[in-house]
């Protein structure tokens, strides 16, 4: 449920306000969820995703300029 929950606080920033539960549905989440699932899930409520590499500066930027980011954590 980590993606869903994460995906609808995101979302919420928006405006859009999304259940984790539904969502994960949607995500056809079973022990976990695909980004390629969370992407298609997320686009039918009207978002642009984009995949981009995590450098910071890059990151720093999009957070800067408001875009909210979700991605997994390594290390």
């Amino acid at each position: 449920m980590c993606l869903p929950v994460s995906v609808s606080l995101v979302c919420s920033t928006q405006g859009v306000d999304l259940d984790p539960v539904a969502l994960y549905g949607a995500m056809e989440g079973h022990g976990g969820a695909s980004f390629s699932k969370m992407k298609a899930a997320i686009e039918a409520h009207g978002f642009d995703v984009h995949t981009v590499q995590p450098k910071v500066a890059l990151v720093r930027r999009l957070l800067d300029e408001g875009i909210a980011l979700v991605g997994p954590l390594y290390g």
